[in-house]
């Protein structure tokens, strides 16, 4: 509501990031990209493996188990984030999301904004 109503008082939100993942052997790399000069502060990530189908009961009732989380971590040199999840040697996909954080300033307040990249699935 801030940037509707203050539109020059306070940073944008966060616009969606680019992910890219790489298989390698029994890990799966992420890169999280935002637009330069986003000022995002944060990253984590939440994964789950051999999820059912899209849709499907199995889908809808199995949730990504709580240890199945990870921070990550910033390049300073590319501004991306990263992380390496485990692969384990019976999966065959992995789904995952991740969260990341922008305080917006306003005033004498602090406004912790989130933004999540969209799901994705990786089949090995």
């Amino acid at each position: 509501m801030l940037r509707h109503f203050f539109p020059e008082a306070v940073e944008p939100l966060l616009k969606s990031p680019k992910v890219e993942t790489q298989v390698d052997g029994d890990s799966l790399h992420v890169t999280v990209r935002f637009p330069e000069g986003s000022k995002e502060e944060s990253g984590r990530i939440w994964w789950i493996l051999n999820r059912a189908p899209d849709g499907s009961p199995g889908y809808l009732q199995e949730m990504i188990p709580s240890e199945n989380s990870k921070a990550m971590t910033r390049n300073s040199e590319t501004g991306a984030w990263q992380v390496t999840i485990p692969f384990e040697s019976d999966a065959d996909r992995i789904d995952f999301f991740s969260n990341h954080r922008k305080t917006l300033e306003f005033k004498d307040y602090t406004f912790p904004t989130y933004l999540s990249t969209r799901y994705t699935r990786v089949e090995r």
